[in-house]
């Protein structure tokens, strides 16, 4: 096959980052060693000290590798070189610059940058202040990176064997790609453009949750390492203190990472909350479970000598789950369960073979060394604070097996299946199905291990390390207990008349997170003495009681206030759950709805979003005061391309005490998707007629009229483009009941060979107009038909023409008109030329005078409410003077074609779920206490453990 030199490509950039890839995994692989050797030769002081620079010298340049791929990367994207797979995946030329933060790590390769851009950043701060334990952190940091680069190489070493998926490979040697019909033209770069970022991921929250996750995710890495880092150097204590700090920054980013990505559900998605136990949402939750296990089992172990071996274990644990969520994800094996996950890109293996690695490592070495461990001989008294911690961190433990299992169930099936086919039978009745409910499952389970979190985390502040002095202390710790539990119940009891919760579980559960906050509180002001350099647990553990109370006032209470089932029965069946959960709202007409006048007031098309202005008015009690207005904005998101509803998206109006949380759930098919609204039309029974301007024809008692032809017509779903021809018309249509509306349905050729009709309704009649399309050639005098009368007329010049004064008032040199598309190299100017019919109305016409190629054209301009055709011929330089050429037509004798539809349905509604979330800000307030507590304690301990 012949070479095809191609037009436009950029190279240069791709082989770059190709060659820096490369550079910074040879460079992990060179640290990694140079670390390990560092470490094993410790005792030898100056052979160390020289594996200790190789080893950071080619961490830094690793880090600079990384920096200059993901650099430039993003030079590809702004300047949108579609020639590269990466960026023709998800860059488009409509994309805000603001976007091209999620886009880039929308994709795989993307995310893996991110994720090994944090491990940089971390490992530059462990050279910083690592000190002895640099070495041997830094070994096994650097061995995780190299896993991770290898995600990203693109190398072949068998023909049939890739090392990764490079974001730096061609377009046109992408898979699925090679051999396509177009990479057989030179120039396919100006026949293509971006596919565009997933709809979905165009919100801010897309710009901040994943840096906040993925460095949450790296975080995890690090107290892994210091695991790994002191049993390897058998310094079974000593690595137990620096750590801590690094465990509860851990802690702090991965809980804000996944809290975040909690706000971008509720306000993005249409479930109507912020967690959906989704799989990919379990996997990251249960990492950050185990971490906080570890954080309380580290406390332990540093305060008693208990919990060493539990501390390695827990650490390591949360290691491999943030690896086993990122084989969940990538593997594609959550594809039809999971929003969040990404498609397969073949990396399997490789995934299996860095979970393999980083669990038997783990595993090895704590066989090896568990003996050595010295723990105090004595076991934990049951009266001891680090006895209830630890069994606290098991709680954790279980709660994370528990998530862990059913978010498995596919991979569960899988490894069935596997077996299935080694022993060569069927065993598709051995799989697990999913729960239909997830959110029931889950909190059926859970609601358990938060009751008895909150217990612990109240009564485990109360007792001292190592029970001492118990026989002392027991009577002080029953007063606090009789205190704090007895505040708590009367605070349960008046809670509960705002909560009105008769389940006992519940009941129970409020107790307990009543009882969190009341005996950290007690604690706080009684034992701290409002010291807040010491709170940092306080905080935490208040904040968890805090949270549990959102998510019970927000849960139990949710109400839906878009309950009118008097009015709904008979759009909804009885046994339809929407007859009491949403509203059908018809544009302009309010509805009574839970306390509300809800009006359904307009739509837009804003972007790829069509944006819904509801107006809310409150009543008072007596059903006719408003005491409150305020209007919503749920929208629909669409494709690329404009033709698919993607998404429907809520709009909350937020009060301190409650959110009024909206999102639409039905809309009429045109809003839904192009095909849905064309599968309509087509079924419905049109009537072709055809009328004179001014005329009125009558069909089964409904009055058609037509008013007015338009060149420059407006439509809410047509959107103009260069080049467009296109014409509208003014129809009326009434009966002897309803009065008169104008219905304006719009008729559009693009590029000049694709024809677009834009239908309009009379909703309340239930009649659809839309333009037959012989209309535009009806509207459109043929030239042959015409007869043309030249002027030779200067700037500021008047002529008539029949009864029409014309005026040659200017020129445009950057001329609009639907029959010139610009091109580079064209000269053009439009003679500007204003016409005063016999009645006094003014019109505006600008034929164009064109030198293309060294040849000249004339594009006429079309005034059809007068008829008039004009064209500008020619022009003398030399004498300034223009050759105008005027033909009119007879628009009052020209019969436009009209379809017309009788029983077209409805295009002027919405079906709207409105829901109360009362308490709601509890849950982010707690969340946002237990972060902040985590990090009040790293800042305490950073300078003084590191």
């Amino acid at each position: 096959m012949q070479d095809i030199n191609y037009i436009g490509e950029h190279l240069l950039p791709g082989r770059l980052g190709h060659f820096l890839l490369i550079l910074a995994f040879v460079s992990a692989i060179l640290s990694s060693v140079a670390y390990y050797f560092a470490t094993r030769r410790r005792e030898k002081e100056d052979e160390s000290l020289k594996w200790k620079r190789i080893g950071r010298s080619a961490f830094i340049v690793q880090g600079l590798a990384v920096f200059s791929a993901i650099g430039t990367i993003f030079y590809m994207m702004v300047n949108k070189y579609y020639e590269y797979d990466y960026v023709w995946s998800h860059v488009a030329d409509y994309l805000p610059l603001k976007y091209l933060f999620p886009a880039f790590w929308e994709g795989q390769q993307g995310s893996f940058l991110l994720w090994i851009f944090w491990h940089v950043i971390l490992g530059f701060v462990l050279i910083r202040v690592g000190r002895k334990w640099e070495t041997s952190t830094l070994t096994v940091l650097s061995t995780v990176q190299v896993f991770l680069i290898s995600m990203i190489l693109g190398i072949y070493f068998l023909p049939e064997f890739r090392l990764g998926v490079t974001p730096f490979n061609l377009l046109r040697e992408s898979d699925g790609m090679t051999g396509l019909p177009i990479f057989t033209n030179a120039n396919y770069l100006a026949m293509i453009e971006g596919k565009g970022l997933n709809p979905l991921l165009q919100n801010y929250w897309m710009i901040i949750h994943p840096p906040t996750l993925f460095l949450g995710f790296a975080s995890v890495t690090i107290p892994f390492c210091y695991a790994i880092a002191g049993f390897w150097t058998k310094n079974y204590s000593e690595w137990l203190k620096p750590v801590l700090p690094w465990t509860l920054f851990s802690g702090a980013i991965l809980g804000t990472g996944i809290v975040m990505g909690g706000a971008w559900a509720y306000e993005a998605l249409s479930f109507g909350g912020y967690w959906a136990w989704d799989p990919v949402e379990n996997a990251s939750l249960v990492p950050w479970l185990i971490l906080i296990g570890g954080i309380h089992t580290n406390l332990v172990a540093r305060s008693t000598g208990h919990s060493i071996k539990g501390t390695f274990l827990f650490y390591s644990l949360a290691f491999f789950f943030v690896l086993y969520s990122t084989f969940l994800t990538r593997s594609g094996i959550l594809g039809d369960s999971s929003v969040h996950a990404f498609t397969e890109m073949g990396l399997e293996l490789q995934l299996i073979l860095f979970m393999v690695v980083f669990i038997l490592l783990p595993g090895a070495l704590y066989l090896k060394r568990r003996k050595e461990v010295q723990e105090p001989e004595k076991e934990e008294s049951i009266s001891s604070r680090e006895f209830w911690m630890f069994i606290g961190s098991l709680v954790l433990l279980f709660s994370s097996g528990l998530i862990i299992f059913t978010t498995s169930l596919p991979v569960l099936n899988k490894l069935i299946d596997a077996w299935g086919s080694i022993i060569g039978q069927d065993l598709t009745s051995w799989h697990k199905a999913s729960p239909a409910d997830p959110i029931a499952h889950y909190n059926k389970y859970q609601i358990w291990i938060a009751l008895l979190i909150g217990l612990l985390s109240g009564v485990s502040q109360f007792l001292i390390y190592k029970g001492s002095r118990w026989s002392e202390k027991k009577s002080a710790f029953a007063k606090n207990m009789a205190f704090s539990g007895g505040a708590s119940l009367i605070f349960t009891i008046l809670l509960n008349f705002w909560i009105k919760s008769d389940s006992a579980i519940y009941l129970t559960l409020i107790f307990s997170a009543v009882f969190a906050v009341v005996s950290n509180l007690h604690y706080f002001v009684s034992f701290l003495k409002l010291r807040m350099k010491a709170a940092a647990s306080v905080l935490s553990h208040m904040g968890f009681g805090i949270m549990i109370l959102g998510v019970l006032a927000s849960g139990i209470n949710k109400n839906y206030i878009s309950n009118n089932a008097f009015a709904m029965r008979g759009i909804f069946s009885d046994n339809d759950d929407r007859l009491h959960k949403n509203v059908y709202l018809v544009k302009g007409e309010p509805l009574f709805m839970g306390g509300f006048l809800a009006t359904y007031v307009s739509d837009t098309m804003v972007g790829h979003e069509r944006v819904y202005n509801i107006k809310f008015d409150r009543l008072a009690e007596d059903d006719q005061t408003i005491r409150e207005s305020f209007e919503l904005n749920p929208y629909l998101t669409y494709n690329a391309e404009k033709t698919e509803m993607v998404n429907p998206n809520p709009s909350t109006k937020r009060y301190l005490t409650k959110d009024i949380f909206t999102h639409i759930t039905a809309a009429p098919s045109r809003h839904i998707s192009l095909e849905s609204a064309q599968e309509e039309d087509q079924n419905l029974d049109y009537q072709t007629i055809t009328l004179k301007l001014g005329d009125t024809i009558q069909l089964d008692g409904k009055y058609i009229s037509l008013l007015n032809v338009l060149t420059d017509p407006v439509h809410k779903d047509y959107q103009r483009e260069d080049g467009d021809i296109v014409f509208g018309a003014e129809v009326m249509v009434w009966d002897s009941i309803h009065t008169a509306k104008v219905v304006r349905p719009v008729l559009a050729i693009k590029q000049q060979r694709y024809i677009y009709s834009y239908f309009d309704d009379y909703d309340d009649l239930g009649v659809r107009v839309r333009l037959g399309e012989e209309g535009i050639h009806r509207l459109y005098p043929d030239e042959q038909a015409l007869s043309y009368e030249t002027y030779r007329q200067q700037l500021g010049d008047v002529f008539y023409f029949d009864d029409y004064k014309i005026t040659l008032t200017g020129f445009d040199k950057e001329p609009l008109n639907p029959g010139y598309i610009p091109q580079e190299g064209d000269i053009a100017v439009a003679a500007i030329m204003q016409i005063e019919d016999p009645e006094g109305a003014l019109f505006t016409a600008k034929p164009i005078f064109l030198i293309r190629d060294n040849r000249t054209f004339m594009v006429k301009d079309f005034i059809p409410k007068i008829g008039l055709t004009l064209r500008f011929a020619s022009i003398d330089p030399s004498t300034e003077l223009l050759d105008l050429m005027v033909a009119k037509s007879n628009v009052q004798q020209i019969d436009f074609p009209l379809e017309v539809a009788l029983n077209a349905p409805r295009e002027d509604f919405i079906v709207l779920e409105a829901i109360e979330f009362p308490g709601i800000n509890l849950f982010w307030l707690g969340t946002t206490l237990m972060m902040g507590g985590m990090l009040l304690g790293m800042a305490r301990r950073w300078r003084r453990d590191l």
